[in-house]
């Protein structure tokens, strides 16, 4: 975990919206995300204006994004046990 991230990490669980302040965090990077996303992992990218997250879409604990990703509305990533 980058220190920057664990700083809002830590700061999100004092605030009312966590998603939002997260979600605020990403845009500030370049990363394009849409209304009513739920981030629960850490998105690291050398070019994160290259990913675009829409509407009500779910990102678990665990999740791998690559570079380039475009996730439509409504898509939901989680961790399956195997």
């Amino acid at each position: 975990m980058s220190l920057s991230f664990g700083l809002v990490y830590i700061r999100s669980i004092f605030s009312k919206n966590r998603n939002e302040y997260i979600n605020n965090y990403y845009r500030r990077q370049g990363m394009v995300i849409g209304e009513d996303v739920h981030i629960f992992c850490e998105l690291m990218s050398r070019e994160p204006y290259l990913i675009k997250i829409g509407d009500n879409t779910f990102i678990g604990a665990g999740s791998i994004l690559m570079y380039g990703l475009q996730l439509e509305n409504g898509v939901s990533l989680e961790l399956v046990p195997l």
